[in-house]
């Protein structure tokens, strides 16, 4: 009995305290994009995020079929989350034996998150196809729109 005790003891010690956590999400919704975020986010040790879960729908015409519907949950390669600016950057390329594609997403808000929870932003969308990469052609498609993000 007196071991149990001893290690109940030891154990209690040893627990540290708990870090508070939050939620973060953002969405797009216009001709070009449509977008949803939503993660866990630490507010301690740098703010880890956590629990992933991003989709994007290519709306623009010459997205190919294997762009237009994405899961981006492990593509968040970038982000920044610090007081009142959050920024995202996701990336994700073609796999196989198909002509290189890749797609790179910005989001980038700012504003005083004790006035809203509603942040208002920029996204900025840069989509490549090596089969679009002719002549003068970079083989690029780019738009930016409007994103709302808020966190807690």
């Amino acid at each position: 009995m007196r071991h149990l005790i001893a290690a109940a003891v030891l154990f209690v010690s040893c627990i540290g305290p708990a870090n508070a956590s939050g939620g973060l999400w953002c969405t797009i919704d216009d001709a070009n994009m449509k977008m949803t975020v939503e993660s866990g986010v630490g507010h301690g040790m740098g703010g880890p995020i956590f629990n992933m879960r991003a989709t994007a729908e290519l709306m623009v015409k010459d997205a190919k079929d294997d762009f237009r519907k994405l899961t981006l949950d492990d593509k968040l390669v970038h982000s920044w989350i610090d007081g009142d600016e959050t920024r995202l950057l996701f990336y994700t390329e073609r796999q196989g034996d198909q002509p290189f594609g890749s797609i790179e997403i910005t989001i980038e808000t700012s504003g005083d998150r004790e006035e809203t929870v509603d942040l208002k932003g920029k996204y900025e969308v840069s989509y490549f196809e090596a089969e679009r990469q002719t002549g003068d052609a970079d083989g690029f498609v780019r738009f930016t729109g409007d994103v709302s993000c808020g966190g807690e």
